[in-house]
């Protein structure tokens, strides 16, 4: 499985569209020409060798650390947003407070789990 792919099911729990592949891979491959070949190989670690890449990046943007993952993430979410299907991903024009509301307590309580999940990984790698 590509990195692409991996980043993009990681957020979307789906494989990614080939309209946002290739365009994807050369994004990366001129953001990732700025990194020492070290960072790239720890890039490439992470993404072969951790299964929740999800939280691993989380940490690593609150931390400072994996410089090369966090951009490899917002590139993969800048794109995504282009893609037609993905838009009721992105907005919601529904007015409903109190299912807004629970939605919201959700995601603050996965996202509270990611970060503490990711930690552990972080300090696992040794980063």
């Amino acid at each position: 499985m590509s990195d692409a792919n991996r980043i993009y099911k990681a957020i979307f729990k789906e494989n990614i569209p080939l309209s946002i592949e290739e365009k994807y891979r050369k994004a990366f491959e001129a953001v990732s020409a700025g990194f020492s070949e070290t960072r790239v190989e720890e890039y490439k670690a992470v993404i072969e060798g951790t299964h929740d890449i999800e939280a691993l990046e989380l940490a690593g943007r609150c931390r400072k650390r994996l410089p090369l993952l966090v951009h490899a993430f917002e590139i993969m979410i800048y794109l995504a947003e282009t893609v037609p299907g993905n838009q009721s991903k992105y907005f919601n024009f529904k007015t409903r407070r109190f299912s807004g509301f629970l939605s919201m307590a959700y995601a603050c309580c996965r996202s509270a789990v990611k970060l503490l999940k990711g930690l552990f990984l972080l300090r696992k790698l040794g980063k």
